[in-house]
């Protein structure tokens, strides 16, 4: 399956990539908004995108859902950070996205994405 992951710090988006990489997953590694916008324009195969909410400006994690959701609503979201308002909350899931808050296990992200 192909998946986004979304992140502008290298270490918390790493791991993430490898685990789903040795998980037998084909993913796209992005390290802002804006990459992870043009990345799913052009692979209209991605079933799973899964972003960070604080990346550098202008775009935010909740602008990749709303994005995608504009265009596809098969496509399984998570939105991930470390520091979630109830407001954040309640959008993303007006998103149909999933919300984790960081420190998060990958199994856990895994098990809510269904991979």
């Amino acid at each position: 399956m192909k998946i986004i992951v979304a992140d502008d710090d290298y270490s918390n988006r790493r791991p993430l990539v490898v685990y789903l990489q040795r998980r037998g997953h084909f993913v796209i590694e992005t390290s802002s908004a804006e990459q992870a916008i043009l990345a799913f324009d052009t692979n209209p195969d991605t079933v799973a995108v899964i972003t960070d909410l604080e990346m550098e400006k202008p775009l935010s994690g909740l602008d990749v859902l709303s994005h995608i959701r504009s265009t596809r609503r098969e496509v399984e979201l998570c939105l991930v950070s470390g520091s979630l308002s109830p407001e954040t909350t309640r959008k993303a899931e007006e998103l149909e996205a999933f919300v984790l808050a960081k420190p998060f296990g990958l199994s856990e992200l895994c098990q809510k994405l269904g991979l």
